[in-house]
């Protein structure tokens, strides 16, 4: 097995468990480029569209705290 073979598993194994949106865009670019895995950009926009659809759930606290603040004005 190759590194690229051998990262490619790590990465796979971290954005499904973990739902990790950073994990689940590198999978989507190992996708892409076909490294590590055959080539496929339908399976790479699967991934692409986990990790947004991730991100758009995270909020920070300080994001948060600063709605908070603004309502009080």
């Amino acid at each position: 097995m190759t590194i690229l073979e051998e990262n490619f598993k790590t990465v796979l194994v971290r954005a499904t468990r973990n739902k990790n949106p950073i994990d689940q865009y590198e999978l989507g670019y190992l996708y892409s480029e076909g490294m590590g895995t055959a080539k496929s950009i339908a399976r790479s926009e699967v991934w692409f569209e986990q990790a947004f659809a991730q991100q758009e759930k995270a909020v920070s606290y300080t994001h948060l705290r600063a709605h908070e603040t603004e309502a009080d004005l």
